[in-house]
């Protein structure tokens, strides 16, 4: 792992996702939005989601086609001024949060909590969890969502080694052994280039 500020409200996600579907076609990588369809269509439908860390809005629009109200929530104003601008409809919505410093803050809980792609941008990643735990229902029904690069894939790990942004890096067992501290559930899923997690039951 290693230590930094977090950028990640200083960065225009706007222009990088503009410049990547120039590039590429897609407004966000293809397996962080696989991951945001098989979140939506296997476990969002009609639920209310949260989206941790949703930039510019683009997977908070993919659960919205299947749940019943999604609320995308980012440190990035920019991003989510634009988000509010362009996709705000009745059930989709989003706001400005620091997750690394939610203190006095009243959240909501949801039945399913989404955070893709963003434990590594976050200099105090345990402040962020604490965050995120809160967005859980006390009667334990709620499921959680957790992904990382995966940097034991040798793409992945020399593509990230090179991403200022990138504040920490796991291994699958350093994710799930991180995670077991915080949830009394986690079912890890190993994917290349991504590891997700589905948590429950936060301590």
């Amino acid at each position: 792992m290693i230590d930094g500020g977090n950028r990640s409200a200083e960065i225009s996600w706007l222009d990088r996702s503009i410049k990547r579907f120039r590039d590429v076609g897609t407004l966000i990588p293809a397996p962080q939005r696989n991951i945001y369809m098989e979140i939506a269509k296997t476990w969002a439908v009609d639920k209310k989601v949260v989206d941790i860390g949703c930039s510019i809005g683009v997977g908070s629009i993919i659960l919205s086609r299947y749940a019943r109200e999604v609320w995308g929530i980012d440190i990035n104003q920019e991003a989510v001024g634009f988000a509010n601008l362009v996709f705000s409809v009745p059930k989709l919505s989003f706001a400005v949060l620091d997750v690394e410093d939610s203190r006095g803050r009243t959240l909501p809980t949801f039945d399913v909590i989404v955070a893709v792609e963003l434990l590594e941008h976050l200099a105090d990643y345990r402040a962020g969890l604490a965050t995120l735990k809160r967005f859980f229902a006390p009667d334990g029904h709620s499921l959680g969502f957790v992904s990382v690069p995966n940097i034991e894939d040798e793409q992945t790990r020399l593509r990230d080694m090179k991403n200022p942004l990138h504040l920490h890096r796991w291994r699958a067992n350093e994710f799930l052994k991180l995670l077991a501290g915080e949830f009394r559930s986690v079912e890890l899923y190993q994917e290349s280039p991504i590891i997700m997690a589905k948590v429950a039951g936060a301590k």
